[in-house]
């Protein structure tokens, strides 16, 4: 029994004394971190000069494609020397690029050199790029000529942009066009940039159809123009006056449709007899919806064998609202008379 408790006395003693050996000291622990930090240190740089050495790689394989009349290459090197601010080897690659047919690089170097205003040097690389069909290089060009105003080749290139299917060139010329007062060359221009989404564009485009409009109207009495030009100015929400003027001028001038809206803006405002004479109107012209209204204003007034009238010529041109016609507030002077009754045989039948 001595000798067992002795022998694990031993025992104990030999695992303390190999614990102390191997727990590092503070100092040990610091010296060991100082030397991971500094191989973590060696190997970042020998990454970093890796990574430059495959980018020198790539250079010089780009370089010697692009000496091989390699477009793109010309482009990729012009654009990596651009992004390290040498522009002076930027600018030699992309001119390179262009040569050998790459308008991407005729637009980079072009548009480069209209910041700088390097005018003769980038219409050149500009008009390089637009022959390529290059629709940026186009609207771009159309804009160094605005700059010297010479106006017919802004056109000519803001056309070539738009034909190319770029939303910016049809704006522009839409804007360009409005800006000469030529709202009937703007408007469709403004119509294709503002169906692709260009916002500029869809506003002057509303701003260049109501000019149109207003114009159309005045000088060559076109009731149609009227009618937008009223519908425009309502949509505003405080050009009542001005709508309510155009579509008295195209009422006037026959249009169904501002007799009718004309008509409903009377209602509304409960002056019965300016409603009524422009309802007719409409009625006349073979609107059913015009000869509908006009039947609630007759019964409203009292006057059962106009509106009895009025309610048989809009089902006679395809108003077949039967139901409405028994409910609706308006109709209850007239179906509280004699004249109703002769109807409803007819209205039944319709129905």
């Amino acid at each position: 029994m001595k000798i067992f408790i002795i022998l694990c006395i031993c025992t104990f003693s030999l695992w303390a004394i190999s614990s102390d050996e191997k727990k590092p000291s503070l100092k040990d622990q610091v010296q060991d971190a100082q030397k991971k930090n500094r191989e973590l240190k060696k190997e970042a740089n020998l990454l970093q000069k890796l990574d430059k050495l495959k980018e020198q790689n790539r250079e010089l394989e780009l370089a010697k494609a692009c000496e091989q009349k390699d477009g793109n290459s010309c482009l990729e090197l012009g654009n990596t020397f651009f992004a390290k601010k040498n522009m002076g080897k930027a600018e030699t690659y992309w001119e390179k690029g262009c040569k050998f047919k790459n308008n991407n690089a005729c637009y980079q170097l072009g548009t480069y050199q209209l910041k700088r205003r390097k005018m003769k040097e980038a219409a050149n690389m500009l008009g390089k790029g637009c022959d390529g069909k290059h629709a940026e290089c186009c609207n771009s060009l159309a804009y160094l000529y605005f700059k010297q105003k010479k106006m017919g080749l802004v056109e000519k290139y803001f056309k070539q942009a738009c034909d190319l299917k770029l939303a910016e060139g049809c704006a522009n010329l839409g804007e360009f066009y409005f800006k000469k007062n030529d709202t009937a060359k703007a408007i469709p221009y403004l119509d294709q940039a503002c169906q692709k989404n260009n916002t500029k564009a869809c506003s002057q485009k509303e701003s260049a159809t109501l000019a149109y409009s207003v114009e159309s109207c005045e000088k060559n009495n076109v009731a149609l123009s009227c009618f937008n030009a009223g519908h425009l100015f309502l949509q505003k929400g405080n050009a009542d006056q001005a709508a309510i003027r155009f579509f008295t001028l195209g009422c006037k001038l026959g249009d169904v449709l501002s007799c009718g809206i004309w008509g409903g803006i009377h209602k509304q405002e409960k002056q019965f007899q300016p409603a009524v004479d422009h309802f007719l109107k409409a009625c006349t012209n073979k609107d059913a919806s015009a000869c509908y209204f006009l039947s609630l204003l007759y019964s409203v007034k009292g006057h059962n064998k106009e509106a009895a009238q009025a309610l048989r010529d809009s089902f006679a041109l395809g108003f077949k609202k039967w139901e409405e016609v028994k409910n609706i507030r308006e109709l209850q002077p007239l179906r509280e008379s004699s004249d109703y009754n002769a109807l409803q045989k007819e209205f039944k039948e319709l129905n």
